[in-house]
């Protein structure tokens, strides 16, 4: 799937500035000096800078994010903190809509961080990142990963801790319409 057509942004990215795909006028110089590389000249690619549509953007914009969080994880570390990693997921099949389990996750990982567990657990920030995966057997897929920071100072019993939250998301899904299912959940 090239998801660049149609879009006129997506469709000019990694071309040299100044070269257009619709015929307009160009955009900037074409050529910009490299100092790093001994002065050499090399063309100045436009680009996008999508996270998610563009082939050439997303990988690179991806990496960006990645050592953002590194750093802040590496800092709350630093300072006494702690990290959890947390999966969540539903149970599905493979006629379940796409759409309608996003939206599920989404609303319901809301609900879980108002949760007494969430409260319980003393999280202070995290970072949700949505992974969807597919089989012929059972469809899509779609499930979170979540880091969760905890404070300096704070002892974590994951005896509790994760049965709680493995609770609170189990009781969220089956109030928003999914049977209870021992595979799936928080993992």
């Amino acid at each position: 799937l090239n998801r660049r057509v149609g879009n006129p942004k997506l469709a000019g990215c990694g071309r040299p500035y100044g070269e257009t795909t619709d015929g307009g006028r160009a955009v900037g110089s074409a050529w910009t000096p490299v100092f790093a590389t001994g002065g050499k000249w090399r063309a100045r690619l436009a680009s996008c800078e999508s996270q998610w549509g563009c082939d050439r953007c997303t990988p690179i914009e991806m990496s960006k994010s990645r050592a953002r969080f590194q750093i802040q994880f590496e800092d709350h570390v630093a300072g006494g903190g702690q990290l959890l990693h947390l999966g969540l997921s539903l149970p599905h099949h493979r006629g379940s809509k796409l759409k309608d389990m996003i939206g599920a996750l989404r609303s319901e990982f809301r609900e879980l961080r108002r949760s007494k567990a969430w409260a319980d657990a003393r999280i202070v920030d995290w970072v949700r990142v949505q992974h969807l995966t597919w089989s012929p057997e059972h469809g899509f897929h779609p499930h979170y990963h979540v880091t969760a920071l905890i404070p300096a100072g704070v002892e974590l019993d994951l005896s509790v801790m994760i049965p709680d939250l493995q609770a609170a998301w189990k009781d969220r899904l089956f109030r928003a319409g999914y049977q209870r299912a021992s595979r799936h959940g928080l993992f």
